[in-house]
């Protein structure tokens, strides 16, 4: 799976380096039995919710919107900071609080063919070798095979 989405490293939870604002938002997708979070990219066919579902299946999810998650606001005008598990993840793990069925830190995998993620020209590394993502998704999902050989060294 590309590397667009990953959860969101303890005291860096702003989506720019320098843990500011950057000026625009992002979506959020929040864990609401402990409030861990991770930043989600603009997703080329999915809604944000239906993203963070996928990604976290087996917990109860909300999107937030902000620069930061300290200030991000769902679309129902709810913040963060107001929840009740807002930041909990930081003090303790939760009960049965998961987004892949099996333990608090992993994500739910999802198969590359249906990978929300995904826009053309992306390369996925398959079983078989290094592919290129052509653009269309689900079932008949297709992929270009790439001869690594033709990869520009800084990517090999």
């Amino acid at each position: 799976m590309p590397g667009r989405i990953a959860p969101a490293a303890l005291g860096r939870e702003s989506v720019n380096e320098g843990g500011g604002t950057t000026g625009h938002g992002v979506a959020f997708c929040v864990r609401l039995c402990d409030g861990h979070h991770f930043p989600m990219e603009n997703m080329a066919k999915d809604t944000p919710g239906e993203t963070c579902r996928a990604i976290c299946p087996y917990s109860k999810t909300k999107v937030f919107f902000g620069a930061e998650i300290g200030g991000a606001v769902a679309q129902d005008g709810q913040r963060y900071s107001d929840l009740d598990t807002a930041f909990v993840y930081r003090k303790q793990l939760v009960d049965k609080c998961t987004c892949n069925g099996r333990d608090a830190m992993g994500l739910a995998p999802i198969d590359v063919r249906n990978d929300p993620t995904l826009r053309p020209g992306d390369m996925v590394a398959t079983k078989d070798g290094i592919a290129t993502f052509t653009g269309r998704s689900g079932l008949g999902a297709t992929f270009t095979p790439v001869n690594p050989a033709t990869l520009p060294n800084d990517i090999r």
